[in-house]
């Protein structure tokens, strides 16, 4: 049976994370939330988790400063996405109970790995904003919501190669955010992706690894580079990537689930 799983960045919103969940049942619920952030953070979370919970929800907490933290939740909505779609799930993605950082960061996840028929984007429209703060803590920042959620159109995110995006998600948990040509073909080989073998300096000779740079230079850097998500630089007598910004925001988006290596492919 297909199960329908619910992705709501959290900011210090009530109505707008429930009301929608209330109209069809959500087998799971991701709240995306940084609690340490601040006291209401916690409140809001407690209080949403709570009702979901009573409606048969099963939730999951994420913690993830949603506020301030776009490429963290980027990541965190892309994570989580390609593993319920795996699951055979379908994932709907709320963008509107967070700041506009959240919505940006879980819009463009959503893009990047959701089809039409496996899900949607979602605004909820609120009747109005109190000013209170017992309205506040009662409702959120937004009260009610007025009429049915809008669904955002699915504009299709394209992301680079298998191979390529494996050598982005290694760019980007290494501490210098840079990767020698050996490190990624080693990454590359390890996962089983053919022409990437590496051997070390005593093991294959220079026509090898010549062979070995070339495939990885034709196959993931010219395409990366191109894309101004990495840059190449020399490291003695290796060459080396390091990662650019818009890189860093492209490999959290990219991040590969373990399933994505059954389906090795250039």
């Amino acid at each position: 049976m297909e199960e329908v799983v619910h992705v709501v960045p959290l900011g210090w919103e009530y109505d707008r994370a429930v009301l929608p969940l209330g109209r069809f049942h959500a087998h799971r619920v991701y709240l995306l939330c940084d609690p340490a952030g601040h006291p209401k953070r916690r409140f809001y979370l407690e209080k949403v988790k709570a009702k979901l919970e009573k409606a048969g929800s099963k939730v999951t907490e994420v913690h993830v400063d949603t506020f301030m933290d776009l490429p963290g939740t980027m990541r965190e909505v892309s994570r989580i996405v390609q593993s319920e779609l795996n699951r055979g799930s379908r994932v709907h993605v709320n963008i509107s109970a967070a700041g506009r950082l959240a919505s940006i960061g879980a819009a463009l996840a959503a893009m990047a790995h959701l089809k039409p028929d496996r899900g949607s984007i979602y605004y909820v429209p609120a009747v109005d904003y109190p000013t209170s703060e017992k309205e506040q803590l009662r409702y959120g920042m937004s009260r009610g919501m007025k009429g049915d959620p809008i669904d955002l159109p699915l504009f299709e995110l394209s992301l680079p190669n298998l191979p390529s995006r494996l050598v982005l998600s290694q760019l980007l948990i290494s501490g210098s955010k840079r990767l020698k040509y050996s490190e990624a073909r080693r990454s590359l080989s390890q996962h089983g992706f053919a022409g990437f073998e590496n051997g070390d300096r005593g093991s294959a000779n220079r026509r090898q690894r010549t062979l070995w740079n070339v495939n990885l230079n034709r196959k993931v850097v010219q395409n990366l580079v191109r894309l101004k998500l990495v840059e190449v630089e020399s490291s003695g007598r290796d060459k080396a990537l390091k990662l650019t910004r818009a890189g860093e925001y492209m490999a959290c988006l990219s991040l590969l689930s373990p399933d994505s290596f059954a389906l090795r492919g250039l």
